[in-house]
């Protein structure tokens, strides 16, 4: 504690401008708690290596239940509105899932043959990885300054901004109502439309992706 004292006093601007601190340093490894996880590092002996390093303390959203799924716990994130309405955001994505089922389970019915029942999904949320796998854009447009004039660059995107694009486009288009509706209601739809490649999510994306094409002259200021 006196060591934490000198240093405010010694450094007090850079303390002050600082984001956040960690209580673990460098040295500490993130936590595996998947079991899945678990199991590959077991098999590779790299549970050998890791098992006299220091390990943080897990967060209080991960989990090793059975129950729990990261994609969903994403997208509970980005269909939240704000702050402290997490609650409401789950419920609206279990309202969702069961507007979802029960639109599938009543085409899973009205099908006449054994061969169209089997393509018909009736899990939600396999439909939602699938719309979400559907929605993923492979390029991005980045703004950058040359000779006094901005060029709409096409680069290739990564995995977790992506799939981070794909998430925050569906929970968008479900906030844009059309007609009295509820917002579960639009946003099981919007993943099923999604789920079976159409909708506005993936015509965003189709969008996104002939904008990038038709700058591809621009794609040299990359790497100027």
């Amino acid at each position: 504690m006196e060591a934490f004292r000198l240093l405010l006093k010694l450094r007090p601007a850079a303390l002050t401008y600082s984001r956040c601190y960690s209580v673990y340093s460098k040295s500490y490894i993130e936590p595996i708690y998947r079991e899945e996880e678990q199991q590959k590092v077991i098999d590779t002996d790299e549970y050998k290596v890791l098992k006299i390093l220091p390990v943080k303390a897990a967060r209080c959203n991960e989990t090793s239940s059975v129950f729990h799924d990261i994609v969903i716990a994403k997208f509970v994130n980005y269909i939240m509105e704000s702050n402290g309405r997490k609650k409401i955001a789950r419920e609206n994505l279990e309202r969702a899932f069961e507007k979802i089922k029960m639109i599938q389970l009543e085409r899973f019915h009205k099908a006449k043959t054994p061969e169209e029942k089997a393509q018909i999904i009736t899990d939600p949320l396999r439909l939602l990885k699938m719309a979400i796998k559907n929605c993923r854009p492979l390029l991005k447009l980045n703004p950058i300054r040359r000779g006094g004039s901005t060029y709409q660059v096409p680069m290739p995107i990564s995995d977790e901004e992506s799939i981070f694009r794909a998430m925050r486009w569906m929970a968008l288009a479900s906030r844009e109502k059309e007609g009295p509706t509820h917002y579960y209601e639009q946003l099981a739809q919007e993943i099923l439309d999604a789920a079976y490649n159409r909708g506005r999510v993936v015509k965003q994306k189709l969008d996104l992706h002939k904008t990038c094409e038709a700058n591809r002259a621009y794609a040299h200021f990359r790497w100027t």
